[in-house]
């Protein structure tokens, strides 16, 4: 099996519990939201600020180090547990203490005794970090994808019960510990792993210095992406951070979904071939022009039919965030690009320049923001966009060294999947101009269908009668998939 279909094969696992996850979140979260009120999920969002942090810190580094390390033996695996064990434990202590002057900063004493449940999540963090990286760097992604989403079943659950019973925001940390809980216990069944105390200098210097680099930059990235809820919570309250949240959420989904997927895949094929550039390039490439292939239309999609989603999906109380949502929707495509070349950076040790662009692009968002706070969470959309510009930029920049390439590689990987989405944005422009002249697009379930199906139909058309030369290959998967299902169909008919 190639690299690119190896990589195919385990991006369709992890893409697989993905969109089982996500779509078990998105309904639970349709649920959650005719429950609760905007103002219950910006008091969790708020909360998840810190944690989510601190969350990066306590963990994920040394599990990327476990991941990439060439060899592994049972003392670096004790000694990565031990550090994450101590780290966890002066983190529950910490947020402990400082809940009430975090409930202070805020100007919410709600704050404070979530914060001190929310922090029970980070006992679990080691005991579930460790089995996972194990998982991941078996490349048993079958399993990864069965354990989240047996977690956000179980979350989803818990949680509505607990709102149904009047908890409020404090249904939604619940839930989420319970689904922490399942996740835990699921992945140390799987890996096999039993828990064992112990410290080896050595394996905790090499472990430990990789960890903090990757640590570093997710927390950079983290607060950049927080840096907005923090800023619309304390400056236009917790109502209005939650509706801006909920669009970013569901902009999010399209590339979360489906580079967030390949990112984990990437990363351990880079990590396995390294040394030869010229191949990890041809991968890193290929992999950003199908992961496009498939997200840009989504954003795309997501953006032009904002209102009938959100109307649709989380009801009128939640229509302030539809111009956000169709803002931040054209913000998430630039995301493939960075998501992706997040994996050539750390596969390749990069991570020291990396933590100077999330400066930078901090930097960027933080002068956005505050200029868009004046004109709302609309403002604030606004305001983040040219921090997604930059960061893109200066990632793939980064990848692109690392890998001696250049832009001209990666224009030749996009252009025609950037062709075939600007062909369907006018199919969707006809659409529109002739629907609004019927009167129907004030009918939104009726003009949702009417361009979700224009969409498709150019998109599928142009791919399974006229692939571009670059995208052929890809056409020849579908066509294999569509013979399956009509041998499948067919079979079907005869034995009945």
């Amino acid at each position: 099996m190639s690299l690119v279909d190896g990589l195919r094969r385990n991006s369709l696992w992890v893409l697989s519990g993905d969109v089982g996850a996500r779509i078990t979140q998105l309904l639970f979260g349709v649920v959650l939201a005719r429950i609760l009120v905007p103002e219950d999920f910006g008091l969790v969002i708020t909360v998840q600020i810190l944690t989510g942090a601190l969350g990066f810190l306590s963990a994920h580094g040394i599990n990327d180090a476990l991941v990439r390390a060439k060899t592994l033996g049972p003392r670096d695996i004790g000694t990565a547990f031990s550090i994450q064990l101590g780290a966890s434990g002066l983190i529950v202590a910490l947020l402990y203490l400082i809940a009430p002057y975090f409930a202070d900063f805020f100007h919410d004493d709600r704050l404070a005794p979530l914060l001190r449940l929310a922090s029970l999540s980070f006992v679990l963090r080691p005991l579930m970090g460790i089995p996972t990286a194990m998982l991941q760097r078996q490349m048993r992604f079958k399993e990864l994808s069965l354990l989240m989403l047996v977690g956000f079943v179980l979350s989803g659950l818990v949680s509505v019960a607990a709102a149904l019973v009047g908890l409020g925001a404090w249904s939604l940390v619940i839930g989420g510990l319970a689904g922490g809980l399942a996740r835990t216990a699921l992945a140390i069944h799987l890996s096999a792993w039993v828990p064992a105390v112990s410290f080896d200098r050595a394996a905790a210097s090499r472990i430990g210095t990789y960890g903090l680099k990757i640590s570093g930059n997710e927390i950079i990235q983290f607060i950049r992406i927080q840096t907005g809820n923090a800023l619309i919570s304390r400056n236009l309250g917790t109502a209005d951070v939650g509706l801006y949240n909920k669009a970013n959420s569901l902009a999010e989904m399209p590339s979360d979904l489906l580079s967030g997927s390949a990112q984990q895949t990437l990363f351990r094929a880079l990590a396995s071939i390294r040394d030869d550039n010229q191949q990890c390039a041809q991968l890193f490439l290929r992999a950003v022009m199908l992961v496009a292939f498939y997200t840009l239309p989504l954003c795309i999609g997501l953006a032009w039919l904002a209102k009938p989603v959100v109307l649709t999906l989380y009801g009128p109380q939640w229509v302030d965030s539809v111009l956000p949502l169709r803002i931040l929707s054209i913000a998430g495509a630039l995301t493939v690009v960075s998501n992706l070349s997040r994996s050539v950076i750390a596969s390749h040790d990069r991570l020291g320049k990396e933590l100077v662009i999330q400066l930078e692009t901090w930097a960027v968002l933080v002068a956005g923001v505050m200029i868009g706070l004046n004109w709302g969470i609309v403002g604030v959309a606004f305001g983040i966009l040219p921090s997604f510009i930059h960061n893109a930029v200066r990632m793939y920049g980064l990848a692109a060294s690392a890998l001696a390439t250049g832009w001209a590689a990666l224009w030749q990987a996009l252009a025609p999947v950037i062709a075939l989405n600007a062909l369907m944005m006018l199919g969707l422009g006809a659409m529109h101009l002739l629907l609004s002249r019927s009167g129907l697009s004030t009918v939104l379930p009726a003009y949702a269908a009417a361009m979700i199906a224009t969409g498709g139909l150019i998109y599928s058309t142009v791919i399974f009668v006229r692939p571009p030369p670059a995208l052929r290959s890809e056409s020849e998967q579908w066509r294999g998939y569509l013979r399956s299902a009509i041998s499948a169909v067919e079979g079907w008919r005869g034995r009945n």
